[in-house]
């Protein structure tokens, strides 16, 4: 798996550069910081679809439409289809519109996070819960929590969390162990191993799992109006 900071401004030829680059590399799955992007931008979907469709591996990055309705969007391209998600928290969007899929990759189950989602613990849970192995985050804000969030993440999941951002790309293990971090700023794609089996591995401390520990049904008092 590979993090690539986000390019400057809008340009799909550095994109598509991007993907070639990593995937002589064999990186399985590409993650790219979103930028804004110009009215019509969709156009060059079906050029990046034709690249991924030839070459293999996956590529996902972050549009932000600005105009009457401003949306953060996460779009991963596989050889299979191209999934387009829409943030569920973030400017301009209300809250819970839309849950974020976890997709079949060649890089294992992924689970896609788009904008201020990676903040919010609830919406990696049900990413884990639904299956996911890696936590695709696209970033479009520089935030000095960043990496402790993604760690967190990794770790309260046990699984691979992979964000990219303006200036940052991290890639974490399922303890919250950073894998590789992009020096700040450099522009630089950093890229890690990734073994799915250890994403389906929930032990924590002894007697402690992650996901068979967690027992809804005692919930009750805590939501009881």
């Amino acid at each position: 798996v590979a993090a690539a900071p986000s390019r400057p401004a809008w340009d799909a030829d550095s994109l598509l550069a991007l993907y070639l680059d990593q995937r002589e590399q064999d990186a399985d799955l590409i993650v790219a910081g979103g930028v804004p992007a110009p009215a019509g931008w969709e156009a060059v979907l079906p050029r990046l679809e034709a690249a991924v469709r030839e070459r293999g591996g996956g590529l996902l990055f972050g549009a932000r439409e600005d105009g009457t309705r401003p949306r953060d969007l996460a779009v991963l391209i596989t050889p299979g289809g191209t999934v387009v998600h829409t943030a569920s928290h973030g400017r301009g969007i209300e809250t819970g519109e839309s849950l974020p899929p976890v997709v079949e990759t060649p890089a294992g189950r992924v689970g896609i996070l788009c904008g201020e989602e990676g903040f919010v613990p609830e919406v990696a849970r049900i990413l884990m819960l639904e299956g996911a192995e890696v936590l695709a985050w696209t970033a479009f804000a520089e935030e000095p929590m960043t990496e402790r969030i993604a760690r967190a993440r990794s770790d309260e999941n046990r699984v691979y969390t992979a964000v990219a951002g303006p200036e940052t790309a991290i890639i974490t293990a399922p303890n919250g162990a950073p894998l590789t971090i992009a020096p700040y700023g450099s522009g630089l794609a950093m890229a890690a191993q990734v073994n799915p089996a250890m994403a389906r591995w929930k032990d924590m401390a002894p007697g402690t799992n992650a996901l068979l520990d967690r027992i809804p049904g005692a919930y009750g008092d805590l939501v009881r109006e």
